[in-house]
Parts: C-alpha cells; sequence; structure tokens
C-alpha cells in the first residue's frame, strides 16, 4: 500500500522585487509548476540523506519521495 501525503509550501514573492514584475505577468499555473520544479530540485537533494536515516530501522513503512 502506497500512501500519499501532501505538504504545502508558499513562495512569498517582494512586490518590489524584478521577479515580481515578471512572475506578475506570468499564467498562475505556470509560476506554480516552475515553482514546485525548483523546490524539488533544490529541496530533494537535501532529504535524501534524511529519508535515508529515518528507514535505516524501517520495519513496518518506508517514506520516500513521490514523482
Amino acid at each position: 500500500m502506497i500512501i500519499t501525503h501532501s505538504l504545502e509550501f508558499e513562495t512569498v514573492v517582494d512586490e518590489n522585487s524584478e521577479a515580481f514584475e515578471v512572475i506578475q505577468n506570468m499564467p498562475e499555473e505556470y509560476v506554480k509548476a516552475m515553482l514546485e520544479q525548483m523546490l524539488k530540485d533544490l529541496v530533494a537533494p537535501e532529504l535524501e540523506p534524511v529519508l535515508a536515516k529515518l528507514n535505516e530501522n524501517g520495519s513496518w513503512a518506508i517514506l520516500r519521495l513521490a514523482e
């Protein structure tokens, strides 16, 4: 059995930044997809060692990143 968890993040963009000027003119779905991919790319490598440590003695369940 696989149980999928949901963990939400928020990105707070400084309204005075150049990034805000660019982002505000993009479709929201595109911005969300872009930020989610960036988050995966940056956070996933850092989580792998933590998950490996948590799973060392896993007798009934293994925690992993979903694709």
